[in-house]
């Protein structure tokens, strides 16, 4: 069992990127999946970790993914919008 365990989501309509961090800054998981409950909570509860953080970016569907997955996970952060603006638009983005 890992003691912390970082998730990040990216979430768009039809498809996500889920990827998890544990505390030592190594990435374990990296998957593409359906932007569907099941599939996103189905891969953050298969996670055996004593506390488990979620970071999620704002967007038209950040609210439903917020309430589906605040009971998988200790912590749960959505990114504010303002910032992702500034982020978009430097020449540095890259994803």
């Amino acid at each position: 069992m890992r003691q912390v365990v970082y998730f990040g989501l990216d979430a768009h309509v039809r498809n996500s990127a889920l990827a998890a961090v544990g505390m030592d800054g190594n990435l374990f998981m990296s998957k593409q999946l359906r932007t569907r409950e099941l599939s996103i909570v189905s891969r953050i509860a298969a996670v055996d970790a004593k506390e488990k953080i979620l970071a999620l970016e704002e967007s038209t569907s950040a609210a439903w993914l917020a309430g589906m997955l605040r009971g998988y996970v200790d912590k749960l952060v959505v990114c504010d919008p303002r910032h992702n603006a500034l982020i978009s638009k430097s020449a540095n983005k890259d994803d």
